[in-house]
């Protein structure tokens, strides 16, 4: 490689903040990848209020929340995007002038082919393809929560999002004395030590059918009861990493919410209360998943393995030529 100057448009850990998981990314990847071979020189924040901050290099300006990347080489004037901002068309929107121009591939943690063809532009389909999803926290925070099931429930606080979580509401109107599945706020500590301690975990989407809660679950080897993926990534999820329920999709063309989500929450909510009445006293089989799962993980899903294969694709893009 020769040494040409890379621009780096995103954010980096700031002290005195909850160390969120993709500003620890960028630092990874800058520093044991890209500083290497390159001289990094940081596009220039111009504006930090806004929902997405606004950077600047020379004439070309991203604007970008705290769960992306771009990557800029000047001297071929390409660009690639990591992402897992849910709004793929916001993310074009707001950068049309600068990925126009530059974008070679944008990498999406939020991929599924109904989304993509409902919000990414239609002239240029070939510049998206699926990553990886992304943690909450760094991986320092998880590794000193593992699976230490010590009470007989399964396991659920998020906030409520519509079209995705519908069905924990119904889970809730049950009244399962084993279901400790319900909407609401925990703080961290908290809600990691609970969630470590259960039998096992109920999830749910987020606003997309990805949440950061499944790669902190397979990370801390939660065995954890979900709908099924209906996500793409660069790597598959198996099965046998989690514990499967399958359910109806919705697939309106029209109403971008409903993508990948369940169009029946209280039929999936009875079937999610099944799977946990199957599956709560077979101990091995939980065990199972619960190593599975960190195994998977701990291949895939740390910094380290997905800043290596990140930088293999910043490579096959040839954004370093």
């Amino acid at each position: 490689m020769s040494a040409n100057k890379i621009v780096f448009f995103g954010e980096l850990p700031q002290k005195h903040k909850v160390p969120e998981w993709f500003p620890f990314f960028n630092k990874f990847l800058r520093d044991n990848y890209l500083a290497k071979d390159f001289d990094i020189e940081r596009a220039k924040c111009i504006n930090s209020r806004a929902p997405q901050k606004i950077y600047q290099y020379e004439d070309h300006k991203a604007q970008i929340n705290a769960n992306n990347l771009i990557l800029f080489n000047p001297s071929n004037n390409r660009s690639v995007a990591f992402s897992t901002f849910y709004n793929l068309r916001q993310l074009w929107g707001d950068n049309r002038s600068f990925f126009d121009s530059t974008l070679v591939k944008c990498y999406a943690g939020h991929y599924n082919d109904s989304l993509v063809d409902f919000e990414w532009s239609k002239k240029h389909m070939d510049r998206i393809s699926p990553w990886y999803f992304r943690p909450h926290y760094g991986t320092n925070f998880l590794n000193r929560h593992k699976y230490k099931p010590t009470k007989r429930e399964a396991f659920f606080r998020g906030i409520f999002i519509k079209n995705s979580r519908n069905f924990i509401r119904f889970i809730e109107e049950e009244n399962h004395p084993e279901m400790n599945a319900k909407i609401g706020f925990m703080r961290p500590p908290m809600y990691a030590h609970e969630l470590s301690t259960c039998t096992c975990a109920v999830n749910a989407p987020g606003i997309r059918d990805m949440c950061y809660r499944d790669i902190d679950n397979f990370l801390m080897g939660i065995p954890t009861i979900r709908p099924n993926f209906t996500s793409r990534l660069l790597i598959k999820i198996p099965d046998e990493i989690y514990i499967p329920v399958e359910h109806e999709v919705f697939n309106c063309r029209y109403r971008r919410p409903l993508h990948g989500m369940p169009s029946n929450h209280r039929q999936l909510a009875k079937d999610i209360i099944q799977k946990w009445d199957e599956v709560k006293d077979d101990v091995k089989f939980l065990n199972t998943v619960s190593q599975n799962a960190m195994d998977f993980a701990n291949e895939h899903f740390t910094v380290e393995a997905i800043a290596k294969n990140s930088f293999k694709l910043l490579q096959d893009c040839k954004l370093f030529d």
